[in-house]
């Protein structure tokens, strides 16, 4: 497809029909959605201010690049988040943006956005959720990222049209969008995230302690990668009483072996969660795997009289 530089161009989705555990703020069963995006081709960023640009002169490789475009933010989630009711909820959720001055923001959809409406049915769904964002300033082998943090703080309740049910079920929408720096107030490309928040009552027999990811790596890590190399990573779960890796007494881990291919360049979000046998659910940890760049190469200082020599 051929875009015209100098236009914007909404990319709208609606439809009808969700399931009947989806319901409004009001309690009424929700029916249409609407998701809104925006591609925005026009020239952000002048010559030598790009990623890929600056990329090029570090080091003497190919520019994947323009440097004339901006690059638009990613983020991810798991598509259910499960949460024990009568808790307060904390999930962050990963916002990145490649182009090295932009700043990735989130906030909850509108009904009345600059798009049109972004919602529909669903607007406002979490009630007396707070949706807040801090930054997070991420070097990868020299090279700047601002990646964004969102964060839902929420305390898990059933609807009250739920109360007879042991389990509620929400739609959580939010709206990530990037901008030219951190004093611009207008918006480039925003990019819509929905996903399903849960609430459920712990089983008979289940543990206080929920299950967590402990390893190899800390949430939110960025690791860099380049095309056609194959990346192997584990993800290793700390379950309160279940034993299951070699060595250890309470561990059980995954392994996560990728290739990314050239139209994967830039900010890949995966993220993952575990779950026991009476379905107690731990927070989500997410990786930020940064396609087109290399991985850093670190420096091991050597002593020599009394001193290190890097």
């Amino acid at each position: 497809m051929t875009l015209n530089r100098n236009t914007n161009i909404v990319i709208d989705f609606t439809g009808s029909a969700w399931a009947g555990e989806i319901k409004m703020s009001s309690g009424v069963g929700a029916n249409f959605w609407s998701v809104v995006a925006l591609i925005d081709p026009t020239q952000k960023y002048p010559i030598n201010t790009s990623p890929g640009m600056f990329a090029t002169k570090m080091k003497k490789e190919i520019n994947y690049y323009s440097p004339f475009l901006h690059h638009v933010s990613v983020t991810g989630s798991l598509p259910l988040i499960r949460v024990i009711e009568g808790q307060v909820a904390v999930i962050q959720i990963p916002a990145a943006d490649w182009d090295r001055t932009a700043d990735a923001r989130c906030r909850w959809v509108s009904s009345t956005g600059a798009a049109g409406d972004e919602c529909d049915d669903i607007c406002n769904n979490l009630p007396s959720a707070v949706l807040s964002l801090s930054l997070i300033f991420t070097t990868v082998n020299r090279f700047s990222l601002f990646d964004s943090e969102c964060t839902i703080t929420w305390t898990a309740v059933r609807r009250p049209v739920d109360g007879a049910l042991t389990t509620g079920t929400y739609l959580v929408a939010i709206m990530v969008e990037d901008f030219v720096n951190t004093a611009s107030m207008t918006p480039m490309s925003p990019v819509p995230l929905q996903m399903l928040i849960y609430t459920y009552q712990p089983a008979s027999g289940s543990c206080s302690t929920k299950s967590e990811v402990t390893g190899d790596r800390p949430n939110r890590v960025c690791i860099g990668i380049l095309p056609g190399i194959q990346r192997t990573e584990r993800i290793v779960a700390t379950l309160p009483s279940i034993a299951a890796v070699s060595g250890t007494a309470n561990q059980w881990c995954i392994t996560l072996t990728w290739t990314p291919t050239t139209d994967q360049i830039g900010s890949q979000v995966f993220c993952a969660a575990p779950i026991d046998q009476n379905q107690m659910t731990g927070s989500q940890h997410c990786i930020n795997f940064v396609v087109g760049y290399l991985v850093p190469n670190l420096v091991i200082p050597t002593l020599i009289q009394g001193r290190y020599l890097f």
